[in-house]
């Protein structure tokens, strides 16, 4: 123990330390001798404490001390950090005490930097309670230090990412959340929504297995559905030879090897983990990283917050690529960790969880399939050269018939002569086939003279557009001309673009009245006034006709085409493109896929900008619309339809709600804006990017409960057993319009001989065709879209035939369509026997 170890009460009282040390424990020589040293020390003001173990001094044992030295009762010495308060005060720590300890600790919270709280025993440290710790991440003070939990608590977690699926348990360990454990784990073909475990797309369900229907012998176009002996499984349907747009087999599906996600680049190697096929290659979609066997959006997965592997803490969400404790304005949703705009993004489009399918892109929170391109069989299919969906979905071209601008020819036309899966493609310039068959350019690459090369889209000042691309209205293009590709008749190539030859003059060619000949050019003599002086076509810019450059230099209902102003299309007028029609209106193709120039709207809002008598009308692509006068004897909203036909009013669309009941026509509406009139509900579509309203009615319609006939709206039958009967759509066994899986079931009173009704519902499995089967006066034991046909020498047993009429579509198996003793509606029906 040093010789003035601070026993007196006022610590700062150093003569009254040196007089209870040599009183009170031991009043020696040597301790008198001490006190009288410490009472010269106060009475002469001394900076030298001599005796009280003080001050550093060049010599003796205490030269070597950094600040001030003690002796000991032993007479050694040691170096101690201060003797009283004053010697630990500085200016950023202005209430330091000194303790009996010689050394310096806080005495005040003013004493600690960056926040931090002054103690008891005197040491800075982060908190004195939870209220200290402002970091939501560590919100516990325990023991000084702010945590983001108790240890040893439990606590249930929620999903986090796409892969952990369903609650969990967390336990805190040293202060920190552990991993979320016994929570479900997705496989690599699913992905988490709403706590379940879902099929990635384009994979369904089938049982416990998720499934690829274009190429699954046992599932083709549908679970349970399996391929006979001798047949293939091609885009979903059983076929005995592979069709030109899946040519390639693997094993007993037909597939094209360079996109088929089930046999990718060669048999049995197929995308897992979200990665589509591309060029026979596994990718991930633009904006994702294969992390973990696994395609992740880094710029939004937690687990993989910028790069695999790197996870965000605890309480963090993961945005741009950067782990944050919350979602800025532009991504504002938070799915599973990740901050989002559900508005655009693709993989959570328009709620958590909601992804487009492959090849759709996410507007304003509804899935769309690019321009050019409809919603086929769960994919969006390019109808200009697709020969199963031909300018339509399910629109197939015969044998030896190949898809050109979604026409079925027998040829391909000059401008796309390559014929690729069935389709006629230019390989110079078609970007899903560049140079070669199934050769896909990339995003933000275009197809130039067959190589994929990155393109720039957009121009303008200060923005050149890369090698030889033109500037056109704003948009790099390729040049129209060249040496090797000259201009047609009358017009000439000026910096790659064909425009009207300037007339050229000299003695045997004057020019015209009005023009004198300069340097071989007809020029206005003095100079043209206005566009008048000028060749047709041409503009006058500081006294000289010339080409015009874009738009704005040509009338309001012209375009600049071609270095020419060209008279612009107006409403109405058919169109190929936009660039055809007038500025503020563009080429929309309406339900009927006619394409004319409409003033572009938005068929769900309230006020969708269009002037009477136009309405807004729906496009192709059930989201955009444009002005459009209103159909002629349009069915009103309610009202019974069929698909394709444009039956309803322009503005209304022709649905069945992607669920197999009855088609009727309905007002499109928008789930987050309650754009419905009168209270209805906007009930959500399959496959449509937007919602339907509502209809209201006294009526039941397709699928609701029912006793009676009457209960069920026009058009509907009301079919089943007593308690368990519903409201069902009729068909015709003939001309099936039940949308899978539903088949169109049979009802015969077999008593009496008569067909009673057929309508769309669940396939009830019994014998299949061709089986002896037996009947009771209403039912048989035949699968339901089959009947019995009765064999009259041995009832009540027959055989289970398929309905058909002579000379319709042959029946199967070389079966023969003949007479049946079952009348319907007083005629004979045919059996297939």
């Amino acid at each position: 123990m040093g010789v003035c170890n601070g026993l007196s009460e006022k610590k700062d009282d150093f003569p009254m330390r040196c007089f209870f040390l040599s009183s009170l424990k031991q009043r020696t020589q040597k301790g008198w001798l001490r006190f009288v040293l410490c009472m010269l020390c106060v009475g002469l003001l001394l900076f030298v404490e001599v005796g009280c173990g003080g001050e550093v001094t060049p010599t003796g044992p205490c030269r070597d001390c950094p600040e001030r030295c003690v002796q000991s009762e032993d007479g050694s010495f040691r170096c101690v950090e201060c003797l009283k308060n004053a010697h630990c005060h500085e200016p950023e720590r202005p209430t330091r005490e000194c303790t009996q300890a010689y050394r310096c600790q806080c005495g005040s919270d003013a004493d600690c930097a960056n926040g931090r709280k002054c103690s008891k025993s005197g040491a800075c440290v982060e908190c004195l309670r939870s209220a200290d710790c402002t970091n939501p991440l560590q919100p516990i003070c325990l023991d000084g230090y702010c945590l983001a939990c108790e240890p040893n608590k439990e606590r249930a977690c929620a999903p986090e990412n796409v892969v952990i699926c369903a609650m969990g348990i967390q336990r805190c360990e040293a202060g920190t959340w552990g991993r979320c454990r016994d929570a479900k784990v997705c496989s690599a073909k699913e992905s988490c929504r709403e706590g379940a475990c879902e099929c990635i797309a384009p994979r369904v369900r089938c049982g416990s297995e998720c499934v690829l229907l274009e190429a699954s012998t046992t599932d083709c176009g549908g679970c349970g559905n399996a391929c006979k002996t001798g047949e293939f499984c091609a885009s979903g349907r059983c076929v005995r030879d592979c069709p030109p747009v899946t040519p390639e087999r693997c094993g007993d599906v037909c597939v094209r090897l360079q996109s088929s996600e089930a046999h990718c680049g060669r048999c049995g190697n197929a995308c897992e983990g979200g990665q589509y096929c591309a060029d026979g290659v596994c990718r991930c979609p633009h904006g994702q990283q294969l992390c973990a066997g696994r395609c992740v959006w880094v710029e939004t997965e937690r687990s993989h917050c910028g790069a695999c592997g790197k996870m965000c803490q605890d309480g963090q969400v993961c945005a741009a690529g950067r782990c944050v404790t919350s979602c800025p304005s532009k991504t504002p949703d938070v799915c599973y960790g990740g901050c989002f705009d559900t508005q655009n993004h693709p993989g959570h489009c328009g709620r958590c969880g909601d992804a487009c399918a492959p090849g759709q892109v996410c507007l304003q929170g509804s899935c769309h399939c690019p321009q050019g391109q409809l919603f086929c069989q769960g994919k969006c299919v390019d109808v200009a050269l697709h020969p199963e969906h031909c300018g339509a979905c399910g629109k197939t071209c015969q044998d030896g018939q190949q898809c050109a601008a979604g026409q079925c020819v027998a040829s391909c036309p000059s401008k796309t002569p390559d014929v690729c899966y069935g389709g006629c493609v230019s390989l110079q310039t078609h970007s899903q086939h560049c140079g070669k068959c199934g050769h896909v350019c990339k995003e933000q690459e275009s197809c130039l003279a067959g190589v994929c090369r990155t393109s720039q889209t957009t121009c303008g000042v200060g923005r050149p557009c890369a090698g030889a691309l033109l500037c056109v209205n704003g948009v790099c293009v390729p040049p129209e001309c060249d040496a090797a590709n000259p201009c047609p008749t009358g017009k000439e190539c000026q910096s790659g673009r064909c425009v009207e030859k300037t007339p050229t003059c000299d003695v045997a060619n004057p020019c015209p009245t009005g023009q004198t000949c300069v340097a071989g050019e007809c020029v206005v003599q003095g100079g043209c006034q206005s566009r008048a002086d000028c060749v047709s076509g041409q503009v006058c810019q500081g006294g000289r006709c010339r080409a015009c450059v874009d738009d704005g230099e040509c009338r309001s209902d012209e375009r600049c085409l071609s270095g020419a102003c060209r008279l612009a299309k107006a409403t109405g007028e058919t169109c190929l493109q936009d660039v055809e029609c007038q500025v503020g209106l563009s080429c929309i193709a309406d339900l009927t896929r006619k394409k004319a120039c409409w003033k572009p709207c938005d068929p769900i809002k309230s006020s969708t900008g269009c002037i009477a008598p136009l309405v807004c009308g729906l496009s192709q692509d059930k989201r955009n619309g444009g002005c459009m006068p209103q159909r002629s004897g349009g069915l009103s909203a309610g009202a019974s339809c069929q698909p394709g036909l444009s039956q309803c009013r322009t503005e209304l669309l022709c649905t069945d709600l992607g669920k197999g009941l009855g088609n009727r026509c309905y007002q499109l509406c928008d789930e987050r804006a309650l754009t419905c009139a009168g209270g209805a509900s906007c009930l959500s579509v399959n496959h449509h990017p937007v919602g339907v309203c509502e209809i209201k009615s006294a009526k039941k319609g397709v699928g609701e409960s029912c006793t009676a006939q009457s209960q069920c709206q026009s058009g509907l039958y009301c079919a089943g057993t007593p308690g368990s009967a519903k409201c069902v759509q009729p068909c015709d066994p003939l001309q099936s319009v039940c949308q899978a899986p539903e088949v169109c079931d049979i009802i015969v009173d077999y008593g009496n001989k008569v067909f009673q009704a057929s309508f769309c519902g669940p396939l009830i499995s019994g014998l299949s065709e061709g089986a002896k089967c037996t009947y009771t006066s209403s039912t048989s034991n035949c699968n339901t879209d089959l009947f019995c046909f009765p064999d009259l020498q041995q009832p009540p047993y027959g055989i289970c035939a398929r309905v058909c009429e002579p000379g319709g579509a042959p029946c199967p198996g070389g079966k023969v369509c003949i007479l049946s003793p079952i009348t319907k509606n007083g005629k004979y029906i045919y059996g297939c026997i």
